[in-house]
C-alpha cells in the first residue's frame, strides 16, 4: 500500500514540460475568450439592447475585456441584469494524472451567464451573437414583464 501511494504521489509531480504546456494552454484560453467577447458576446448584447430599447425598455450595456452586463429597466421600476463573464477553470495542482487526466491541460475557458440568479455556462467556441442576443432578450423580457 505504501509503495503504491508513493508511486502515485511521484507520478503527479509537475515537470518543466508540463509548466510550459500549461502556460501555452492559458494563452490559448485567453485568446479564445478575447475572440468570443469581441465576435459574439458584445455584438449579441448590443443587439439585445437595441431590441429591448425598441420595445420601450431602457437598456444599456457595460463591459470590460472579460465581463459584460446588460441592464434593462421599465418605467414601473422593475429591472433585469444579465451578466456574461469569461472564466478560466483550473485543474487542482494536487491532482493525480491517474485520476484527473493530464497535468498539461490545467485551464479551459467558459462563459458564465447569469440573470437574476439563473446561471448557465457555455463554451466560448460554440457561441454566436444570435445565441447571446436571444438568451439575453428572453431572460430580460421574462423579468421585465413579470
Amino acid at each position: 500500500m505504501r509503495r503504491w501511494l508513493r508511486r502515485l504521489l511521484k507520478s503527479g509531480e509537475p515537470q518543466a514540460a508540463d509548466a510550459e504546456a500549461a502556460s501555452a494552454q492559458l494563452r490559448e484560453a485567453e485568446r479564445t475568450l478575447e475572440q468570443s467577447f469581441r465576435n459574439a458576446v458584445l455584438p449579441g448584447l448590443w443587439q439585445a439592447r437595441d431590441v429591448l430599447n425598441a420595445e420601450g425598455f431602457a437598456a444599456i450595456v457595460e463591459h470590460n475585456e472579460h465581463w459584460a452586463q446588460l441592464i434593462a429597466a421599465t418605467d414601473s421600476g422593475s429591472g433585469c441584469v444579465y451578466n456574461v463573464e469569461g472564466r478560466f477553470y483550473h485543474k487542482p495542482s494536487f491532482a493525480f494524472p491517474a485520476l484527473h487526466g493530464e497535468t498539461s491541460r490545467p485551464q479551459y475557458p467558459v462563459l458564465h451567464l447569469e440573470c437574476q440568479g439563473q446561471v448557465r455556462e457555455w463554451r466560448p467556441e460554440h457561441v454566436a451573437p444570435d445565441d447571446i442576443a436571444l438568451d439575453a432578450e428572453t431572460e430580460c423580457r421574462k423579468w421585465l414583464t413579470w
